[in-house]
């Protein structure tokens, strides 16, 4: 509750009342229907309540307007259900919403009007109700994209990583997945939050520990920046000072640099653009075509669908299945990734 009245907290003489602090903050949660206990640590909530928070933050300032950028890139489905309540609360009563994000599905939902924008300029606005996705698509990259992703023309070759049984050091975590990695492969790792898909890439890249398991300078850089189209003033340019897509093709290029077979990818087209993503598409079906072998977990359904050969889903720490990419359906991932909480 302190967060919500840093600044302001309500006086008792020259001393904070706590009582009439918890009132109010247990007041203004219960007007927006948000289950979280003003007491609570705000290190202690997950990701969507902390947001929940900050909103019910914006509204104690009897705020008319309010920002939310990306607000769900970190959130599960059903979060974000309870976030898009909370929203349409706030503009029944007259709050008006600005929602920046990059998902197409989110902004045609959950938008009255849509203002696209192009390396910084308006492109335009519309009714959301006039506009599809590929029409939104069109208009931000300034080109019609035939297709989402790049046609695979990859042929997975032998195996190169056979992992049999791996099980976490950590209590509560991944254990006994097994899969195999063919060369030239693309393999999806699916699955919701608290499924342990990043706990499980960084034991393999050797960040966290295993219980158990069988298991150049200047000119490169410029080389590599020319190759990956990064748009950068310099190759001495601070790399906060990119964009998130140009960010995410030089760490591409610093890790090819090192000329690796097998690259883990954690998540990486998050908060990028549609026309930075069709580029990271492209340079890993092109480098899966050259014979690297590449392991991406990725939130979001299509993307896993479009990009992998083979997708592995997890589900509180366990695989609960690997299924074909091209012959699976996003209710296949779903069940699979709902088995374990299921049974």
């Amino acid at each position: 509750m302190e967060n919500i009245w840093l600044g302001r907290f309500p006086k008792w003489g020259l001393l904070v009342d706590e009582k009439q602090m918890y009132a109010d903050t247990l007041a203004l949660f219960q007007d927006l229907n948000l289950d979280i206990d003003p007491k609570a640590l705000a290190g202690t909530l997950s990701v969507s309540k902390i947001q929940s928070m900050e909103i019910a933050k914006a509204v104690s300032f009897q705020s008319k307007v309010i920002v939310m950028d990306e607000p769900t890139s970190s959130l599960t489905g059903k979060e974000v259900d309870q976030l898009f309540a909370i929203i349409n609360q706030l503009r029944s009563r007259g709050v008006s919403i600005i929602y920046i994000s990059h998902k197409m599905e989110e902004i045609l939902t959950i938008s009255d009007e849509v203002t696209i924008m192009r390396d910084g300029f308006v492109v335009g606005t519309w009714d959301a109700a006039d506009l599809t996705t590929d029409l939104i698509i069109t208009r931000m990259v300034g080109r019609d994209l035939d297709e989402r992703f790049p046609e695979r023309t990859n042929v997975p070759g032998e195996v190169i990583l056979k992992a049999e049984g791996l099980t976490s050091s950590q209590p509560n975590s991944f254990r006994d997945v097994s899969f195999e990695l063919r060369k030239g492969e693309v393999l999806g790792i699916g699955g919701l939050v608290g499924a342990q898909r990043t706990e499980l890439i960084e034991s393999l890249f050797g960040l966290r520990g295993l219980a158990s398991d069988e298991k150049k300078g200047r000119d490169e850089a410029r080389e590599q920046t020319q190759k990956f189209r990064t748009k950068t003033p310099s190759v001495n340019t601070l790399i906060r000072n990119l964009s998130g897509g140009n960010q995410q093709k030089v760490l591409l290029a610093r890790w090819l640099l090192t000329d690796p077979e097998i690259l883990l990818l954690d998540e990486p087209t998050r908060g990028i653009d549609v026309g930075a993503k069709f580029e990271i598409y492209t340079i890993i079906t092109e480098l899966a075509r050259q014979g690297k072998s590449i392991v991406m977990i990725s939130s979001e359904m299509p993307e896993l669908l479009g990009m992998s050969d083979r997708i592995m889903v997890m589900s509180e720490g366990r695989l609960t299945g690997i299924v074909d990419g091209a012959e699976a359906t996003e209710q296949d991932i779903m069940r699979l990734a709902a088995q374990q909480r299921m049974a």
